[in-house]
Order: structure tokens, then sequence, then C-alpha cells
């Protein structure tokens, strides 16, 4: 199976959660991004270029990146192409998300937050990826 993983770029949360999504899926390509709405166009471009025309089917796994309700269209128009392609999509974060941008994007996307504010993005990770595994646990 296809597996591209995407994190944030700029810090040890984002670097851990891409490390627990490598250990589950050591065959993903990873890609590391900020914030803004550059960076989510260079998302979609990414996402676009591995699913439009991929004969294999996969699984995008998004980590550490929180969504602004100004980007949730431009979110929206990304992963319904490549639902309709085939793909399975994953987003995974730890940042507050509006009931608007969760509605939004729920028909289209597996989406595991924190509600409680007390885990990190590697701890939905290793939680939803790899229970139990020890290296997996130590990077949460």
């Amino acid at each position: 199976m296809k597996v591209i993983i995407i994190s944030h770029e700029s810090d040890l949360d984002g670097l851990y959660s891409a490390a627990i999504g490598l250990l589950r899926y050591p065959q993903a390509t990873t890609i590391f991004l900020g914030y803004g709405a550059e960076n989510f166009q260079k998302l979609g471009n990414f996402v676009d270029a591995a699913t439009r025309y991929s004969l294999e089917r996969g699984l995008i796994i998004i980590a550490d990146l929180g969504l602004n309700d100004d980007l949730i269209e431009t979110c929206k128009q990304i992963f319904s192409e490549a639902v309709r392609n085939g793909w399975k999509i994953l987003w995974v974060d730890h940042h507050p998300w509006s009931q608007q941008a969760i509605d939004a994007l729920k028909p289209l996307v597996e989406i595991v937050l924190d509600t409680s504010g007390s885990k990190c993005a590697a701890d939905l990770m290793y939680e939803n990826l790899l229970p139990g595994n020890k290296l997996a646990n130590s990077l949460a």
C-alpha cells in the first residue's frame, strides 16, 4: 500500500509524529510542512501528484497540522479528489478545530483530535497506529 505522511516541520511533536507513522508504514513518503495557505497549497500539490494518476491506492496521514477555517474549502477540494481516486485520509492533530472544520472534512477524512488539551499529536499517532509498541510509546 502506498502511504504518504505529511507532518509539521517546526517542532519535535511533528517530527516524532512522522517517526511513529514511519514505524507503522516504513514504505511511506514523508513530507514536512509549516502552517499557512502557501504550505497548504504545497500539501494540495503533493496529494494531487500522488493520487491523481496512481494505479495504486493508499493512505495519506496528516499529523500535527491544525486546520484554520480559512483553509476548509482548500482542504475539501484537495481531499475530495483524493477520495474519488480511492485514497483514505487520516488527520491526527492536537490543535483546536472549529466545529465548522470538523463537519466540513468529516465526510472525507478520518479525524483524530484531542479535545482534552492534554495530548500531543505523537500521543495520538501512537494510540491510533501502534498501541503497545515500545519505541512508538517512547517517542509519544
